[in-house]
């Protein structure tokens, strides 16, 4: 059963036995290829933190995030992933990827209300600033997402010049 399988999951990353834990992983994404019962997305989220926490590989780490924002942009969790790809890039010294992944990202979502919020909140909190990130303030105001007046606001700071480029 898919719960099983999680913990097996969970077991095989915590004993390092990789082989079986990327078996486990791909069997855990056969059986909730829509994440209906948000199997994937979690499995996806497990082998992001292995990644990031016990291997130190951040690229990849920021591959599993990504995959889980690319495949399920309208899952609740979409924003913790749409940061753990900046997080994770901006530990590999690769953070300047996120801001072209994030904007086409965001360009092929535009329903993807919890996306654009994360994306905007990400680039204020880390100092990045660009019509695309403004855009998805206006949007995710536009969608209810957070605060309408609040993410107008922010939305005018993004707009601005970068006063950090990472």
């Amino acid at each position: 059963s898919a719960p099983l399988l999680m913990q097996a999951l969970e077991k095989y990353l915590f004993r390092k036995r990789i082989a079986d834990a990327d078996s486990t992983y791909q069997r855990i994404l056969r059986l909730d290829p829509n994440n209906s019962m948000t199997l994937a997305e979690q499995a996806m989220r497990k082998m992001a933190r292995f990644e990031e926490n016990y291997t130190l590989d951040y690229a990849k780490a920021a591959d599993y995030s990504k995959q889980m924002a690319e495949r399920f942009p309208n899952s609740p969790s979409v924003g913790g992933a749409v940061d753990g790809v900046f997080k994770t890039l901006l530990r590999a010294g690769r953070s300047r990827e996120w801001s072209d992944w994030i904007c086409l990202l965001l360009e092929k979502n535009p329903q993807a209300g919890s996306m654009h919020r994360a994306a905007a909140m990400t680039a204020l909190h880390n100092g990045l600033r660009s019509p695309c990130f403004a855009q998805a303030a206006r949007t995710a105001s536009r969608l209810n997402v957070g605060k309408p007046a609040f993410m107008d606001s922010i939305a005018v700071i993004l707009e601005g010049d970068s006063p950090n480029k990472p």
